[in-house]
């Protein structure tokens, strides 16, 4: 805008973001593309200043990442509040893909009675799917 001759100070453009921001962010989350009700559950072991983490991540069939969450433990109600999270935002999924962590067996079964479970043993293409969405620069 200074090419121009136009002058803006930081806070004509607070200002903007104040009017603007909040229709132009609404209009965005309303023309994404649902996500797919098959849910694919992985968790990973992560060091955080020499501390071991878990964290949980979802991603959908289309490959777009759902969520996220990092928790100290690896357990039941862990894996039920990362599924209520889910189910909150997202909705009930009709299938779901996690590994064989006997942690999602209950909380899949009391939030999400129609969704179907199924486990998987490292498959191939799972692995390179959490890594693509998943990238840490």
């Amino acid at each position: 805008m200074a090419e121009r001759g136009v002058i803006v100070s930081r806070e004509v453009i607070r200002l903007w973001i104040n009017r603007f921001g909040a229709p132009f962010a609404a209009s965005i989350r309303r023309d994404r593309p649902r996500s797919s009700d098959k849910w694919h559950i992985d968790e990973v072991v992560v060091s955080i200043s020499g501390v071991k983490h878990w964290l949980w991540r979802a991603v959908d069939a289309n490959g777009d990442s759902l969520d996220v969450l990092i928790q100290t433990r690896r357990n039941t109600t862990t894996a039920r509040r990362f599924l209520i999270r889910l189910i909150t935002h997202f909705g009930q999924p009709m299938l779901v893909i996690a590994d064989k962590l006997r942690s999602y067996t209950k909380p899949i079964a009391r939030l999400a009675p129609g969704a179907d479970r199924r486990a998987h043993k490292g498959l191939l293409w799972l692995p390179s799917l959490m890594q693509d969405v998943f990238q840490t620069s």
